[in-house]
């Protein structure tokens, strides 16, 4: 490709991520004021709470800020940071991770769960930006050195979020003091008062029959995050030799 080619290339990829990260802020957003306008108790910040959620707008804010990036110039500093491929390569994992947990734990491809229960706003969250992520990953080039040990940044995200809602669900739980119960509608561990205080039950301890149980699980789902970071990483380093 000549270097006008590849300039159109960017300045393409550029325009059409800001429109898709607006697109999907937007989807983020409305789906927020629902919660709120809906839901008479804190129901509303579980829609904040998720890692679906928080993994989109992480996606949704890189997007615009790469759209960006190419129209103000690749050389400054925000444009090698916004195009790092360490950078790159964790968001592309998060928004990874969310469609796997969907597609096999949450709502199983293999049960027919997933085709038939995705519309909407999760059309958007956990299927169509997964896809135009890797899209991305694939085709924009980044900068920077990337090396498998980077992929210990990849768990310091969800070893926060983790954390996180361990103590959001203790708060919740000290503040009601009514017995745990399985809703009939969604299969959600809640308080009686219908407050959902963890925002997935394979982070709640409480649906374990014991710790230990609970902290392997954790291990294992952190060990998952880093050998997809090790992975992408791999593939990443692969592009950047044989196809850029």
């Amino acid at each position: 490709m000549t270097e006008k080619d590849i300039k159109k290339k960017e300045m393409t990829l550029g325009f059409l991520a800001v429109i898709y990260g607006t697109i999907l802020l937007l989807v983020i957003t409305s789906e927020t004021v629902y919660f709120f306008k809906t839901d008479g108790s804190d129901g509303w910040f579980y829609s904040l709470h998720m890692f679906t959620n928080q993994s989109n707008f992480f996606i949704a804010v890189w997007f615009a800020c790469y759209g960006v990036t190419r129209f103000i110039g690749q050389e400054s500093k925000f444009s090698k940071f916004v195009c790092n491929r360490i950078l790159i390569t964790v968001i592309t994992v998060y928004i990874t991770i969310t469609f796997l947990v969907v597609a096999f734990v949450l709502a199983p491809i293999y049960k027919g769960h997933f085709i038939h229960g995705i519309d909407g706003a999760l059309l958007f969250t956990h299927l169509v930006t997964p896809i135009v992520m890797w899209i991305y990953f694939f085709l924009v080039q980044g900068n920077g050195n990337l090396k498998y040990r980077h992929a210990w940044y990849i768990l310091a995200y969800p070893i926060c979020y983790a954390l996180v809602n361990l103590l959001l669900g203790a708060v919740l739980r000290l503040r009601n003091t009514a017995e745990w119960l399985i809703d009939s509608e969604s299969g959600d561990w809640v308080y009686i008062p219908g407050e959902k205080a963890y925002a997935y039950d394979f982070l709640n301890p409480y649906c374990y029959p014991n710790m230990f149980l609970f902290v392997l699980t954790i291990l294992g789902l952190a060990t998952f995050f880093g050998l997809l970071g090790m992975c992408l990483i791999k593939f990443k380093r692969y592009l950047v030799k044989t196809f850029y």
